[in-house]
């Protein structure tokens, strides 16, 4: 009961009270007294569990809010861990291939020192000696190398960097297959490994350095 029908009952009651005893007024104040307790009670208690709700509501919103921003931070740094990983396998296999690349253009160029004046290119004393015979055991353990690495490098780096040593090691071959002698192989054979080795070089700086490989 609200505090009007309070007040209007009880003055209904003070209008007739002629009819009514003292106990009978004290019992209708009473009731009307409580009547207005239990609803004012009633009103309020549902207003606290209506804020309790609304509270409680909010809670959960910012419970959500939080495993959310967990989730997000967590996907962040699994995606940068693996950016990261990704980044340093491909330094190591690209490094490893420049690395077998210089030494077979030095072991080419060395042995291209051989052949600088007119006829030493039939010279066999040269090429039997054992400083020669070091360098080409040098290119071939380069040449290796570079076959080798081509398996494990698939899972890293591009189509192009691997087409690029797939196609020289088809051109040394080439080369050794077409060439008239020692002298004219390692000349041509320079020249191949010398292009390669310059196009994977950039390649490799555009892929560590520059535009992400796609």
């Amino acid at each position: 009961m609200t505090p009007e029908e309070m007040r209007a009952a009880l003055n209904a009651v003070l209008a007739d009270k002629a009819t009514f005893g003292w106990w009978q007024l004290f019992i209708v104040v009473l009731a009307a007294g409580l009547a207005a307790y239990c609803g004012a009670y009633f009103k309020k208690r549902g207003e606290n569990r209506a804020n309790e709700e609304s509270f409680e509501a909010i809670r959960a919103q910012l419970r959500q809010t939080t495993r959310d921003t967990e989730e997000i931070k967590t996907t962040i740094a699994q995606t940068t861990w693996l950016s990261q990983t990704q980044w340093i396998a491909r330094e190591k296999f690209y490094s490893a291939m420049m690395a077998h690349l210089r030494q077979l253009e030095t072991s080419l160029s060395d042995r291209c020192d051989y052949f600088q004046s007119p006829g030493s290119e039939y010279d066999e004393v040269s090429i039997k000696s054992a400083d020669f015979q070091a360098l080409e055991a040098r290119g071939y353990e380069s040449v290796k190398a570079l076959r080798e690495l081509l398996g494990p490098a698939s899972l890293h780096l591009g189509e192009s960097s691997l087409g690029k040593i797939e196609a020289l090691l088809a051109d040394l071959w080439n080369v050794g297959e077409e060439s008239i002698c020692t002298a004219d192989y390692v000349r041509r054979a320079f020249g191949v490994v010398a292009d390669a080795r310059a196009a994977i070089q950039a390649e490799a700086r555009s892929e560590l350095f520059g535009n992400p490989r796609k």
